[in-house]
C-alpha cells in the first residue's frame, strides 16, 4: 500500500479559521497569503494610475479606500511596479507665453521665401522644445 499525498479536509486552515474573503482556501492556486486587493480593484488602480500620471500615491489610496479595499501605500507600489509603472511625478511641459508666439510668428513671416536649399545649410541647435498649440 502506498502513501496517500492528499491531505485530509480537515487540516485544511480554512476550516480552522474563517478568512473574509476567501472561500474555499484549499483550492487556492497558490501558497501564501490572499491578496489584500481584488482583481477588479487591481485593474481599476493601474488603469487610474496609467490615465493620469500626476495623481499622487495619497490620491490612489483614497480611491481604493472608497471601493473599499483600504490597503498601504507600499501595496499600492508593489502592484504599480509589476505592471510596469515606475515614479508618481510627471514632468511638467512649460507654457507658451505670448512673447514666445510673438517671436516664432516673426520669425515664420520673415522666412516665408526661403527655399528648401537654403534650409538644407541652417545648423539647428535649439534645444527648446516648445509645442506650438495655438499660434
Amino acid at each position: 500500500d502506498f502513501p496517500s499525498f492528499k491531505h485530509p479536509k480537515e487540516h485544511c486552515a480554512s476550516d480552522n479559521i474563517e478568512m473574509e474573503g476567501v472561500s474555499d482556501h484549499c483550492k487556492s492556486t497558490r501558497p501564501g497569503r490572499p491578496s489584500k486587493l481584488s482583481a477588479h480593484t487591481r485593474r481599476r488602480l493601474i488603469r487610474d494610475a496609467a490615465k493620469r500620471p500626476m495623481i499622487t500615491l495619497d490620491e490612489l489610496q483614497r480611491s481604493t479606500a472608497e471601493v473599499g479595499d483600504s490597503v498601504h501605500r507600499t501595496t499600492i507600489i508593489r502592484i504599480l511596479h509589476k505592471s510596469g509603472l515606475y515614479g508618481r511625478v510627471a514632468r511638467r511641459k512649460p507654457f507658451l507665453k505670448d512673447i514666445h508666439k510673438k517671436c516664432c510668428l516673426k520669425f515664420a513671416t520673415s522666412h516665408l521665401g526661403d527655399t528648401p536649399n537654403m534650409w538644407k545649410k541652417v545648423l539647428w541647435s535649439d534645444e527648446t522644445k516648445i509645442e506650438h498649440i495655438s499660434i
